[in-house]
Parts: structure tokens; sequence; C-alpha cells
């Protein structure tokens, strides 16, 4: 008898409901967020209960599942337009339908799935490669910015009746931020895809070369979407990482190139060859002055220096201060094989001090073989 009672009680409630239903969804101005209240209450019994089974309910028992069938799918589509629209009313309503749903976690996340899959259909190939980088960015930075203000709506809504945030919701699904979320995903893709790109040899090369470019359009792409409000610094290096390689070969080959031309000027050879006096080791007393590096020389250097400070200058953040220091290394090693070469085996003084004052030697004397080598 009481399971009776129970019975009835919940057919009562049930037809009740879908009574409800029908009103809400008959009405001139459609409000689906409290017909997905009702809806979500009449499928949760359908759900614990056998309600579908008897044959009178069927037809309701339809209504409720053609019901429920347009409003996922008219709140699906008014997520998605309202997304890329920018239509905070849209959004707002969508978001409380699947609120009332219980399904509001797995609706986001197939939002953003669709997002990512645009970054991921984004073309970028070797050829035109830095036009096709400047694409996947832009499509990148468009969506993280959608997302952004699809989470700040998220993080302002309260539900009226339960007074629980939807933010709450993603917390407990283990998602605290819908951004940093987006933007670990998208910045794996655009990793995978400069990666790949990037294993070609023929092409590795020039992507090297380009990589000033290549890393300030990253940069670029961050300072777009604001530093600090959306884009945190750890969030910032998921992207710089995805260049991380061409990063590290450009700055090896940066250390080669202002480091080779030393050691062609002052070769291991020459300085193992020299004795403090500037003569060669076991040979006859020749000097090595005509071997030394000439002003010609000094002058390639230097404006190679200045080269390659003005190869990374249009990306100051992530290359110039590596280049600075590889260049200052650079310079202190010149400085180090210089010295080996200088004849530190007497002293050569062309000044006097008398009473006080330095005065000039006259006449000056003679340098020796190992500072005529100074001199030079």
């Amino acid at each position: 008898m009481q399971a009776v009672n129970v019975l009835v009680r919940k057919l009562l409630r049930f037809l009740f409901d879908a009574r409800k239903l029908r009103s809400q969804m008959d009405a001139p101005g459609k409000d689906f967020s409290k017909a997905a209240h009702t809806l979500h209450e009449l499928e949760s019994v359908l759900q614990e209960s056998s309600l579908e089974k008897v044959d009178i309910l069927r037809a309701e028992v339809l209504f409720i599942r053609d019901v429920g069938a347009r409003v996922r799918r008219q709140s699906e589509e008014d997520l998605r337009t309202g997304v890329r629209q920018g239509n905070h009313i849209a959004l707002s309503v969508a978001l409380q339908v699947f609120f009332n749903l219980e399904s509001l976690w797995p609706q986001l996340k197939k939002l953003l799935a669709e997002l990512l899959e645009e970054v991921r259909q984004a073309p970028l190939s070797a050829a035109g490669f830095l036009q096709g980088l400047d694409v996947n960015l832009q499509v990148l930075v468009a969506q993280t910015q959608r997302v952004h203000a699809l989470e700040e709506i998220v993080a302002a809504k309260i539900d009226p009746v339960t007074h629980k945030s939807f933010q709450s919701v993603l917390e407990d699904a283990g998602v605290r931020s819908l951004t940093a979320h987006f933007w670990t995903e998208a910045a794996s893709v655009f990793k995978a895809k400069l990666g790949k790109v990037c294993q070609d040899r023929a092409f590795r090369s020039k992507a090297i070369s380009d990589c000033p470019k290549v890393l300030q359009s990253l940069v670029s792409a961050v300072e777009k979407l604001g530093r600090g409000k959306v884009m945190k610094s750890t969030e910032r290096e998921q992207l710089y990482q995805s260049a991380a390689e061409l990063r590290n070969e450009f700055l090896g080959e940066s250390i080669r190139r202002v480091t080779d031309p030393i050691e062609m000027m002052l070769p291991d050879k020459l300085l193992s060859s020299l004795s403090a006096s500037g003569e060669r080791i076991g040979g006859t007393g020749e000097t090595v002055t005509d071997e030394l590096p000439t002003m010609h020389d000094l002058r390639r250097y230097v404006q190679l220096l200045v080269t390659e400070l003005e190869r990374v200058e249009c990306c100051p953040d992530l290359l110039l201060k590596d280049v600075l220091r590889s260049v200052r290394s650079s310079v202190l090693f010149f400085a180090t094989r210089l010295e080996q070469v200088v004849d530190s085996s007497s002293a050569f003084q062309c000044l006097t001090e008398e009473d006080g004052l330095l005065r000039l030697k006259s006449p000056l004397p003679m340098p020796t073989a190992g500072h005529a080598r100074n001199a030079r």
C-alpha cells in the first residue's frame, strides 16, 4: 500500500510538471532557463522510476524527450553564436539552461573543443611560413579572447534559486580558469604544429634564421591579450616554449658567429707557437707581426658584432639579452687571446718622471721584437 501511495504521488507530480513544461514551452516569450529547470526534474523522475513504461504516459514522455532535444539544441546554438558574436544576453540564458540541466561543464568543454579545433585547422606550412604563423596566432588570440569573455560572464553568474555560483561548478570539475584551461590546450596544439613544420631539414635552417621574427610574433600575440589581465607569466611561457628548440639553436649559431672570427684571427696554432718575447718557440727568432689581425680584420669583427645585435633588436624580450651576453663573451674571449700575444718579457717605457711631472723620453727607445708586436 505504501509503495502504491509513493507511485501515485510521483505520478501526480510528474503530470503537474509535464503540464507546467507545456505551458512554459507554449508561452509567447519562451524562457528556456525555467523550462530547463522543469525539464531536468522530469528527466530525473523518468531516470529513477519506471513511469516511462506506463502506456498512458507515453505521449507525455515523447513530449518531454522532444522538448529536451529542442532546448539543448537551441541552447547549444545560442552558446556558440553568443561566444562568437559577443552576445552576452544569449550567453547568459544558455549558461543558465545548462546549469539547470546540470550539464554546464560538459557543454563548456564541448564548446572549448570546437574553438580548439579551429586553432588546429589553421594552415601552417613551410611555404609562406611567416604569413601562416601570423594567421595561426591571430586565430589563437581571437579564440582566447572569446574564452576570456565567456569566463567573465561565468564568474559573474549566480543561480537565483540555489544561490550557487557557476564558477563553483567548474571548480568542482577541477577547472579553476576557463582561459587557462583553453590556453594550455591551444599552446600544446600550436607547439605540435610548429614542431611538425620545422622537422623538414631543408626548411629548418630558414626557420632558425627567422627565429627573431618568430619569437617577436609570439610576444606580439601575448601583448594583444594583455599582460596580467588575461595572460599570466606562466601562461606566456607556455607559448614561448613552443619555439624553445628554435631559440636554442639560434643562440648556438649566434655564439658561433661571434666566436669563429676570433679563432681565425688568433688561432690556437699561432698562440702556442709564441714565446713571451714574441719569437717562435724553437724557431730562428722570426717574429709573427705579419700574422696578427689587421685594422681591416678588427673593423670586420666589430661590424660582425653590430650585425649580430641588429639581427635580434626586433625581439628584445626573448633574444636581445642573450645575444648581448654572447657579444660580451666574444669581446672578452678576443681580449684574452690578444693578451697571449702581448710581449711581457721586458719593460718598454716612453715616459719618465722628473720633479713630479711626466716627460716623454727623447730620443724614444727602439722597441724589441716583442714590443714591436705590442705596438702593432
